[in-house]
């Protein structure tokens, strides 16, 4: 299939990286197990239609937690790191979401039915912010929302990083090794917040416990915050 930008040099760029970057893409690939594994665990067959259809509607929020963060290292291993800060954002969004269900299950049901506007007016960025409790965690995940925003979705002059290779401005994807790693590493600090709220969702709207059917895995995604810690403290 035809390519309209060769980005085989992009990718050979970047992957020189490849030891600086392991531990990052590390966490990533636990979290990844984590939620996967939490959502093919869920069974249906002793449920009611309304139940199912909540459990279902929940579970894309988890394989969107999952889509966005393949996403974002495809692109940014790929050299277009606008589109990549796009899946930040909408992983934060994610967050805030399943965030809220944690702490109020029943109200997957309403966020299913609802329908465009009025579903937004309730479950969209602005109307979770003044109904969610763990607010410390919601500003948390706001800020990166807002950085995404700003950087990645909405046309703006602070998106000319990405598109500079340190000389000159470039068409196309574009080898940017600090930018690279950079933004993987807020991608995996985010993940790993993300991946802990969502196991947190899922058990409180299933009543199934990850810790209990997957303590491998749970234990495996405890001591990624050794990485993602230490990752922090370099802000």
């Amino acid at each position: 299939m035809a390519r309209l930008f060769d980005e085989s040099r992009v990718v050979a760029g970047h992957s020189q990286l490849a030891d600086d970057v392991q531990p990052l893409l590390g966490v990533l690939a636990v979290c990844v197990d984590l939620i996967s594994t939490t959502l093919n665990e869920t069974d249906y067959g002793k449920l009611d239609n309304e139940r199912t259809a909540d459990f279902r509607a929940a579970t894309t929020l988890g394989l969107r937690v999952v889509n966005s963060i393949g996403s974002a290292t495809l692109l940014l291993e790929h050299g277009y790191f606008v589109p990549a800060a796009g899946q930040l954002r909408d992983l934060s969004e994610t967050a805030m979401l399943l965030l809220y269900f944690s702490e109020n299950p029943s109200e997957v049901r309403e966020w299913r039915t609802l329908a465009g506007g009025k579903r937004h007016r309730r479950f969209g960025r602005p109307g979770l912010g003044n109904i969610i409790k763990d607010q410390e965690r919601f500003v948390w995940l706001n800020g990166y929302f807002n950085l995404a925003s700003e950087y990645g979705v909405h046309p703006s002059a602070q998106s000319i990083i990405a598109k500079h290779d340190g000389s000159t401005l470039c068409i196309g994807p574009v080898v940017n090794n600090d930018l690279y790693v950079n933004t993987l590493r807020d991608l995996t600090i985010l993940t790993w917040h993300a991946t802990d709220v969502a196991v947190d969702a899922f058990r409180k709207i299933t009543g199934r416990h990850a810790e209990q059917l997957q303590p491998e895995r749970v234990q495996k995604h405890r001591d990624a915050w050794e990485t993602v810690a230490s990752l922090i403290k370099t802000d």
